[in-house]
């Protein structure tokens, strides 16, 4: 899957580049993220999900999907998943995570890691998290 991290202090967003499945690492130089207009959505969850997840951004009506993700729109940062065909966010205004390093993540920035800091280390523990670090600040 992957690690992402909203650092509310420091107003950034960090995203590792791993694409993996089961037990194998396919790339670490992948893009986790899109553009639609002014938003910036950054995803995790199954490969195919988070494409479609693209795909469907724009008629705002969702196939199931099992992906959540951080949407950057007018300088405020969203959780956000899909339930039951629909687009579900909600603001963030204290650190988040998520993805399957998202535990390790939390816990490096409860001990005041900073976004970056957080995902490289979740790199450290979660076999599924990878890549260079991408960064954007808010």
């Amino acid at each position: 899957m992957t690690t992402i991290t909203y650092h509310h202090k420091s107003k950034s967003i960090a995203v590792d580049s791993r694409i993996s499945t089961h037990n194998f690492v396919c790339i670490d130089d992948a893009k986790k993220w899109f553009t639609y207009g002014k938003d910036k959505v950054l995803a995790c969850g199954e490969c195919s999900d988070v494409y479609e997840l693209q795909r469907d951004w724009e008629s705002d009506k969702f196939s199931p999907l099992k992906c959540e993700f951080i949407l950057m729109r007018e300088k405020k940062v969203f959780y956000g998943f899909i339930q039951n065909g629909r687009k579900h966010i909600e603001p963030l205004t204290y650190n988040f995570a998520i993805g399957s390093g998202k535990l390790w993540a939390m816990a490096a920035m409860d001990f005041g890691k900073n976004a970056i800091q957080a995902v490289e280390y979740a790199i450290t523990r979660d076999k599924s998290t990878g890549g260079p670090v991408n960064v954007f600040k808010i």
